[in-house]
């Protein structure tokens, strides 16, 4: 039996979606599965597009919005309970609510500073130090 796509050729396996018999050359061996470039390309066309609902995305945006102040909220009412172990619960609830958003501000001026040359040079630092121009 000879490939699909190189009629001189011995075909060594089948494409696992459609059964073309391939050879060495035109197999693409991924995830355990032999797949012909024309499959491939339709089954990485059909799992790159998953288009999510408006309601998932409303849902999602909802939770990722009121998730911190409510954190803060929540964080607030047991740390100022007198009892330790709501005081402990209350600090960590503050602490889980505002690590992110630290993280968020700490990556977003290092992209900043790393994507738009540094401080120096663009304005920033150069009118508050006056740096001498060449």
């Amino acid at each position: 039996m000879k490939c699909r796509n190189h009629p001189l050729r011995d075909a060594q396996v089948s494409c696992c979606e459609c059964g073309a018999l391939l050879c060495g050359l035109c197999v693409q061996f991924i995830n355990g599965r032999n797949f012909c470039a024309r499959c491939l390309t339709a089954s990485q066309t059909k799992a790159e597009y998953i288009p999510a609902s408006s309601g998932i995305k409303l849902i999602l945006y909802l939770v990722s919005f009121f998730i911190m102040p409510l954190g803060l909220i929540i964080g607030v009412v047991f740390y100022t309970k007198p009892d330790h172990d709501y005081n402990r619960l209350g600090r960590n609830c503050i602490v889980i609510a505002v690590a992110p958003f630290i993280l968020y501000c700490v990556c977003f001026f290092a992209y900043a500073f790393f994507a738009f040359g540094g401080l120096v040079g663009h304005g920033l630092i150069d009118k508050a130090i006056k740096l001498p121009t060449y």
